[in-house]
């Protein structure tokens, strides 16, 4: 069983994809001790996110209950705070968090979004299949949306600068095939404090075509492929041409290090922690 992380890990860097989700299918992978700031502040936005449009898939109860779309923005952002309490990110940081989902709820409040089919959900699909091999290719959905009949998948995306989104990401294509749709948004979701609502809160639609979806089907095989005998043989070879990318590896520091001290490293720096995506949905 894959999904996009696995995916992107495979094709960055196999010794990274080994530390990051362990060497076979039993094997737990390594989590930092201390979570970077822009993961937190990310996963603190989806928790509140989540439980925003929870509530909002049912808002035709909203009037029987009393509850007013301020109502639902509090409720949320309570969780928010709650989760919060269980994280290492600063007090600062979580109001920031918190008054940007604040402004995003007031934009976007009327955005027709209502016929909300899934939060957060998890399913499965078979990627690949022959008598030796099958792949399973699992995804978790920050939001599936009903419009026209039509299934369009959202994912959520957080970022501190204005961005286009990748239109040649694993992730996006992944949940495109899986749902066997051919589109999908992008809600962008900005920190900015200098620019306007509608300037940090976009959404970009993206489309593949058939064939397109077709080409990364085959594609990823080939790499789930090679990543599997990387397993089989324990040649876990580093693309140091991966480890400045984006953020930056989380396992760097693993790979500054003198060989012999890096157990050391990660013994003090990491804990182990098994990664499956699919765990509620099998």
């Amino acid at each position: 069983a894959v999904d996009s992380q696995k995916l992107d890990a495979a094709q960055s860097c196999m010794y990274m994809y080994k530390l990051r989700f362990g060497s076979g299918i039993d094997q737990a992978g390594l989590q930092p001790l201390v979570t970077p700031d822009y993961f937190e502040r990310g996963g603190l936005l989806h928790d509140m996110l989540e439980q925003y449009y929870k509530l909002k898939r049912y808002r035709a109860n909203w009037f029987k209950n009393h509850k007013a779309h301020s109502d639902i923005v509090r409720i949320s952002t309570d969780v928010g705070r709650y989760k919060a309490a269980k994280m290492s990110i600063d007090v600062a940081e979580v109001e920031t968090v918190i008054e940007t989902f604040r402004q995003y709820t007031e934009h976007w409040e009327n955005d027709g979004w209502f016929n909300i089919v899934a939060v957060e959900n998890v399913g499965s699909k078979v990627l690949y299949e022959d008598k030796d091999l099958i792949i399973i290719y699992e995804m978790k959905i920050d939001l599936v949306l009903n419009v026209e009949g039509v299934l369009v998948p959202v994912d959520h995306k957080s970022a501190k600068s204005r961005r286009d989104p990748n239109q040649l990401s694993n992730q996006f294509k992944g949940y495109c095939w899986g749902l066997g749709v051919n589109n999908l948004i992008v809600n962008e979701i900005g920190f900015q404090k200098t620019l306007k609502p509608q300037d940090k809160f976009r959404r970009h639609t993206i489309s593949y075509s058939a064939s397109q979806l077709a080409e990364w089907v085959e594609n990823s095989v080939a790499w789930i492929k090679y990543a599997i005998n990387c397993i089989e043989t324990e040649t876990f070879l580093k693309n140091y041409t991966s480890c400045d990318k984006y953020s930056g590896c989380l396992f760097k520091s693993i790979c500054e290090a003198d060989p012999l001290v890096r157990d050391y490293k990660i013994k003090t720096l990491f804990e182990s922690k098994h990664w499956d995506v699919g765990a509620q949905h099998l």
